[in-house]
Parts: C-alpha cells; structure tokens; sequence
C-alpha cells in the first residue's frame, strides 16, 4: 500500500514536471473554496511565510489540522480563496493554486489521494504555482525550506527516506501514517517539491 501511494506521489511529481515543461495551460476557473474569516471572499494576506508542521496527530497549517476530509475547508481557513483552480485532464482530479504562498492542493473526490504540493521552484501552468513556496515544513522540530539539500533531508531519520525506482531525485518517504515526496529536480542543493499525501 505504502509502495502504491509513493508510487502516486511520483506520477504527480512526473505531471508536475510535465506542466512546467508545457507552454498550454488551461483556462483557470473561479475557485469555489469557502473561507471563513476573509469578508468578500478575498484571499488572506501572506503577512509572513506559510509554516506548516507535522505532528504525531498529522498535519498544520497555522491553526488548522489538515485531514483528508476537510483538506479544502482547514486551507481556505487558513489561505483565503485559491488564486486558481485546474482539472487535470480528463480526470476527476482539480488543482487548487494558492499562487502567492507556493501551494497547491491537489483535490480527487470520491475516496482518492488529497495531496499538498509546496512548490518551490513557481513553475507556474496548470500544475504549479507562480510564486515560489518560502515557509517552512517543520518534522519533530526538523525545519525543511526550499534551500534544504539532499543530504541534510536525508539524515532526518523519522521520515524513513528511501529512492523509489530509479530516479534519484526523487524521495519517497512516510511521517506518521503520512506519505511523502521530495523532489530534486534541478539540483541536490535545492528542492523542487514537496508533497504530502493526506489518504
């Protein structure tokens, strides 16, 4: 099972690597997340960078706990309204961008992997974001930034860090029932994404 969701990570990893490579881009659509607390549905100011943290009860993004099931709602609490939303493909799959904070959710109705991407490359198109992800990631007090090497995140031993395939730049990985991608796909000393797979 583990095997199979780091293997849905990668194939995210290839479509994100994919879109950024693309020149098309779909149409964005207006987002349809609601928000509590931004009157007139405007995105929350990014006052400062976006700190998410994993605990032993899952994942936070400021003061919200981030499930499977209220993913969209705990974001938009804490972001405000996507920038943007996509379809991938001719699935049922939908990209939520949150443009200016670097993150994207990557929502499939229907009992699917939720996923939160932090791109931190801003490779823009239908699968990235257009402002680079400049917050942190902390892990049993562990911060992981865009500017973590390779070598740093894999002496975290809590994240059990191995090469699935044979790609190695990317890093599958499992936190608490929680599964996780690293990318390094332009350099060791730099990630290019993160994902978090909420299932």
């Amino acid at each position: 099972m583990a095997l199979g969701v780091v293997a849905g990570g990668i194939i995210l990893v290839h479509r994100y690597r994919a879109g950024a490579d693309s020149t098309e881009e779909q149409a964005p659509k207006a987002s349809k997340a609601k928000v509590n607390g931004a009157p007139g549905g405007a995105p929350a100011a990014a006052a400062e960078p976006l700190a998410l943290e994993l605990r032993p009860d899952g994942l936070h993004i400021g003061a919200s706990h981030v499930t499977r099931g209220n993913i969209l709602a705990a974001v938009a609490n804490t972001l405000g309204v996507a920038t943007r939303t996509n379809q991938v493909g001719q699935t049922d799959t939908v990209i939520y961008a949150y443009d200016r904070q670097g993150l994207l959710v990557y929502s499939q109705p229907g009992g699917g992997t939720n996923s939160i991407i932090l791109d931190c490359e801003a490779n823009g198109g239908t699968h990235g974001a257009t402002a680079p992800f400049t917050g942190t990631l902390t892990i049993d007090g562990q911060v992981i930034r865009a500017d973590t090497d390779s070598q740093t995140l894999s002496a975290i031993k809590q994240l059990g860090l191995n090469h699935p395939g044979s790609d190695r730049t990317i890093w599958g990985g499992r936190y608490n029932g929680l599964e996780m991608v690293f990318a390094y796909l332009k350099s060791p000393r730099r990630l290019s994404l993160i994902e978090i797979d909420l299932k």
